[in-house]
């Protein structure tokens, strides 16, 4: 009789095949961008070794975003996060960039409003 520990194994190297099999018929970008996503969870993993749970910083986070904004089979490489959570990110940089925008034009009209009242004196 086989152990659970042994099914899992041979499930994971069948996975492992499956996933070198489909790579055949992928694109070298979309290759390298996975790479790329994987190898950035990885290091996030070592940088966050004996810790009880994995947090993302700026860079990380704005990684994802950018990511996401640029490869449809990003929410397959994602293992850390959930890609929810990523979309939420996205959404609330997206927001904050906006009423940055709004604010600094608020900022210039005002400005050109004070230097042309200032020109008609």
């Amino acid at each position: 009789m086989c152990s659970a520990r042994t099914v899992g194994a041979v499930l994971s190297l069948l996975w492992a095949f499956l996933g070198a099999t489909r790579s055949v018929f992928r694109t070298r970008r979309e290759l390298a961008l996975e790479n790329l996503a994987l190898r950035q969870q990885v290091a996030l993993l070592i940088r966050t070794r004996g810790k009880r749970r994995v947090q993302l910083g700026v860079w990380d986070r704005s990684f994802w975003v950018i990511l996401s904004q640029r490869w449809e089979g990003w929410r397959n490489a994602l293992a850390i996060v959930d890609p929810a959570t990523v979309v939420r990110w996205d959404v609330t940089i997206t927001k904050l960039h906006l009423l940055q925008a709004v604010r600094n034009k608020q900022r210039s009209s005002c400005l050109s409003i004070r230097s042309e009242a200032l020109r008609f004196r």
